[in-house]
């Protein structure tokens, strides 16, 4: 058990860092992302149900902002009969409801509008400056929270991709560190000023929505550079408004009576380097998801615990279950899969007959992962293995992936093999991985088990039962 203020600190990180890996899958792979929200929704709703109709809209996941439904309690209601969703167009109201252009009217007491909704910044007040009036719009907005060449305001405005408030506190803080500095060095003024000429204005926000779009008009805009930039980022705004000096260069303060000449910057003694703190908040990051996989780690293996045996190969761990007499059948299961993926149905109609050994491949399951990651490495830790048991010339087994790696041991080692089968193999026991495979390879040991240890926990669980399947058993 953790300590309460570290397991707080942990849920917070692992659920930002999750936050901010979904969302970046999301925009580099969304016809993915879709097919998995839409797998959910299925699971939720009656098999027959017209999911595609009502759930699937003409734009991509972030496109527009994710309605969430954490308790399921929208689908509970549908499949309750107790809340519909109607997909169609409006073609009038009526006394009684609202007639749609199918010829449907649905009967209606009170009628919510979500659509034409008109945002109004800082609501519709006028904002002067020396008595000109400024339009936000021709302004570039600081840090996510202050206008260009406007002293003393700062706006909340949130996340459009995560929790609305993470944005919103981090710029409160901001503006109370900004007010302490002023406080601290007799300030009456603070002025972000935009005089660099190479960053070129961007919308504030992405989005595609109607709203969203009618709101470019009295918006501020980003800028294509820190401190302009718009990140919609927790780790890189906290190292920026929390972390970040206050006297950047681009800020401004001023007293009342000098409000044309600056004072002169007083130096932070408290004052870290943006790239310091930027390093700070991304160690955090990784290790809250980091604990997050240790954790994962941990629940699994008492979910699902070791069932075989172990033995040490040239200081590298082996996970492996022997099971049956008889002439000796080793069987090498494929990518992202473990011992499991032949246990669950071939094992106990094998092992009537044969001895059988079923083996986690170097760096799957229990294994322990070799020294490098390549078919040919892999075929030579199995040979140890093969000779570790005083195994006798096996038939090996090889599926998918493992069909390569049985490929590879015969040709390099055919004193440990007694004969194939090959099952939906990869037919290529090469060195380098396959074009294919080209976005799996990681070749840096030390990259691969940084993502072992942060990306690949959280992207497991977003595969969901998908996933899950696709290393539960073997193909036909």
């Amino acid at each position: 058990m953790l300590p309460r203020t570290l397991a707080d600190s942990a849920t917070k990180w692992k659920s930002v860092g999750l936050g901010i890996a979904t969302y970046a899958y999301a925009r580099k792979r969304p016809d993915h992302m879709k097919a998995l929200i839409l797998k959910g929704v299925r699971a939720q709703l009656p098999e027959n149900y017209e999911v595609e109709r009502d759930f699937e809209p003409r734009y991509d996941p972030w496109d527009q902002r994710i309605c969430l439904v954490p308790d399921a309690d929208l689908f509970e209601a549908m499949r309750g009969g107790k809340a519909e969703i109607v997909t169609d167009h409006v073609a009038r109201f009526t006394p009684t409801g609202i007639a749609l252009r199918s010829g449907r009217e649905l009967r209606a007491d009170i009628v919510v509008t979500a659509t034409g909704l008109v945002l109004r910044l800082l609501g519709g007040v006028e904002l002067l400056v020396d008595g000109q009036v400024v339009n936000p719009a021709d302004r570039l907005i600081y840090k996510g929270m202050m206008v260009s060449d406007v002293p003393n305001l700062a706006l909340a405005f949130g996340y459009t991709n995560a929790s609305w408030t993470l944005k919103c506190d981090l710029s409160a803080r901001y503006a109370c560190r900004l007010l302490r500095h002023m406080d601290a060095n007799g300030y009456d003024m603070c002025t972000p000023t935009h005089d660099d000429p190479s960053v070129t204005p961007e919308p504030m926000l992405g989005f595609t929505s109607g709203y969203v779009q009618r709101a470019n008009a009295i918006l501020p805009h980003q800028g294509s550079k820190a401190p302009w930039k718009v990140h919609q980022n927790y780790a890189l705004d906290l190292a920026a408004l929390k972390f970040g000096k206050l006297e950047d260069g681009t800020m401004r303060f001023d007293k009342a009576r000098g409000a044309a000449t600056p004072v002169p910057v007083v130096a932070q003694r408290s004052a870290v380097s943006i790239g310091a703190v930027t390093a700070a908040a991304a160690i955090a990051a990784v290790g809250g998801l980091a604990l997050f996989a240790k954790l994962s780690q941990r629940r699994t293996e008492r979910m699902i615990p070791a069932d075989g045996a172990f033995i040490d190969v040239d200081g590298r761990r082996m996970h492996y279950l022997d099971r049956g007499t008889g002439p000796t059948i080793v069987m090498i299961h494929g990518l992202a899969g473990q011992m499991r993926n032949f246990s669950y149905a071939l094992l106990d109609r094998l092992a009537t007959d044969y001895r059988v050994i079923l083996i986690d491949r170097p760096g799957s399951g229990y294994s322990a992962p070799g020294e490098t990651a390549n078919i040919r490495a892999q075929a030579a830790q199995i040979a140890r293995f093969v000779a570790a048991l005083e195994l006798e010339k096996p038939l090996v087994v090889g599926h998918s992936l493992g069909g390569a790696v049985a490929l590879a041991l015969a040709i390099d080692h055919p004193e440990a093999v007694g004969g194939l089968a090959l099952i939906a193999p990869l037919t290529q026991p090469q060195d380098s991985a396959p074009s294919a495979f080209a976005a799996l390879a990681i070749v840096s040991p030390a990259a691969r088990k940084a993502v072992a240890w942060t990306l690949a926990t959280p992207a497991a669980i977003l595969a969901g039962e998908k996933g899950a399947a696709g290393v539960a058993s073997v193909q036909a």
